[in-house]
């Protein structure tokens, strides 16, 4: 008699379900357990003609669940993950039967250790392990070339790769073509190329009838690629294994996060690659008269920061002495000279455009770039516009961020990835003395970076 028979409590019997996935991705539940809405269901909003206004707002809910014949709850094996923690909560014991079959040409080669990197060897491994998955990647390049990855990783298989658009078709046909060095197929509206193991189209395209390997299917653009024809090629059809690429920094909404796992399940590798170390300076900006009464937003940002001719000043002032390498500046501002040997490019970051043609009053020769200019980039500075750099990589060694906002700095691949050449990149920043709020912000600035594990190098004064 176990100890808690002996004590008068009964322990309730173990209750048990089965879920077993099908070749097609199909996870199927027996038997069939209630409660599963909040998991298994999402909202969605159409508008359609009527109302007082012309139109009328209709809010329904989408199963994403449906029943068989012998009354067994089907849904797509991705949202397995989710089903599962639903149904250990209610105490239920699951057993996962898979029943996807292994494809002979997705064993990874005895060679693989002395012919990829490491990075590779594991990516390569995940996807021999998971006939379904999201793959981690920095951006669109990087998923480009993990795909090229798995392709010359698995010679024997056949790969289908479903893109949104024309363009990206023909973006991502050419880019397999030069990096695989074989025939690679197209297939879209009014273009048919055939090739024996790698097929690249949008999902109307990709049917039985123009896919005749249907080993592999990769979504390398898994974010753009969340429609009803993406779920509908890529579930309860012929491909034997499914791979979405995802982008980390991304925060996707609610419903798009349902869709990615829908696709393709829970995340089996990031193969995200290494990123400069970040080292910011902080700068004191003395008192400069600037007025400290109430005043708008607005007139804030105009006195304290965008036309204010002395902190302008100092801003073109560190700009010029990081690009001539000024030794005398660089041990002002707390940094080594052998330290700064490999600057570049400076880039300059301010808030507005107005902002920015102040600053070109001290650099007359730097580049002033704006969403709405048609400047190029200069190879030695530039001045450049927050939502320009949210919407635009750029690669420079040192960043001068001139906004004093509060709000964490938005540059598109920051940091940017290290190379054998620079593992380093300087963000020079400025702690305005003006007002209290002033000081405030560029507190509130240092706690970001010190939370993003950026390494605060030896602080200086900018006079």
């Amino acid at each position: 008699m176990s100890a808690n028979e002996q004590c008068g409590v009964t322990t309730p019997p173990t209750r048990t379900v089965t879920v077993t996935i099908t070749e097609g991705h199909v996870a199927v539940l027996a038997p069939a357990i209630g409660g599963l809405d909040s998991v298994l269901t999402h909202r969605t909003r159409t508008f359609e003609p009527g109302g007082p206004f012309g139109w009328r707002e209709v809010e329904q809910m989408v199963s994403l669940y449906d029943f068989d014949l012998k009354n067994r709850l089907i849904f797509p094996a991705g949202l397995l993950g989710r089903v599962q923690r639903v149904l250990e909560e209610k105490g239920y014991a699951v057993v996962v039967r898979d029943l996807r079959s292994t494809n002979k040409h997705m064993k990874l080669a005895p060679d693989v250790e002395y012919l990829f990197a490491s990075e590779e060897r594991n990516l390569l491994g995940a996807v021999a392990l998971h006939p379904q998955g999201r793959i981690e990647v920095a951006n669109d390049a990087e998923a480009l070339e993990s795909s090229v990855a798995v392709m010359e990783g698995f010679p024997g298989a056949g790969f289908t790769v479903a893109v949104p658009t024309r363009s990206d078709a023909w973006r991502v046909w050419r880019h397999f073509s030069e990096r695989l060095g074989e025939n690679v197929g197209l297939v879209t509206s009014g273009v048919h190329k055939n090739a024996p193991r790698v097929l690249v189209g949008t999902p109307a395209s990709l049917t039985p009838n123009t896919v005749h390997r249907p080993d592999v299917l990769l979504l390398p653009f898994a974010e753009r690629s969340t429609g009803e024809c993406f779920v509908d090629t890529a579930i309860g059809t012929q491909f034997r294994r499914v791979y979405a690429f995802v982008r980390h920094p991304e925060r996707p909404d609610r419903f798009t996060r349902l869709r990615l796992e829908q696709l393709a399940g829970s995340v089996i590798v990031r193969c995200r690659p290494s990123r400069k170390r970040v080292r910011v300076v902080v700068l004191d900006v003395p008192d400069i008269g600037v007025p400290s009464h109430v005043m708008t937003e607005l007139e804030r940002k105009h006195a304290w920061y965008w036309t204010n001719p002395v902190r302008n000043k100092v801003i073109a002032a560190v700009a010029l002495g990081l690009l001539q390498r000024d030794p005398k500046f660089l041990q002002k501002v707390g940094l080594k000279t052998v330290a700064m040997k490999t600057v570049r490019k400076v880039a300059i970051l301010v808030e507005c455009p107005l902002h920015g043609r102040e600053l070109v009053k001290f650099l007359p020769d730097r580049t002033l770039l704006t969403l709405h200019t048609t400047a190029k980039e200069t190879t030695e500075s530039v001045i450049v516009t927050e939502s320009y750099a949210a919407e635009n990589t750029l690669n420079a060694d040192v960043w001068i961020r001139a906004t004093g906002t509060g709000w964490p700095m938005r540059v598109k691949e920051f940091p940017p990835h290290s190379t054998e050449d620079s593992q380093e990149v300087l963000l020079v920043d400025f702690r305005d003395g003006f007002s209290t709020e002033t000081a405030r912000l560029a507190r509130q600035r240092e706690n970001q970076y010190r939370r993003q594990g950026m390494e605060m190098a030896t602080e200086g004064t900018a006079r």
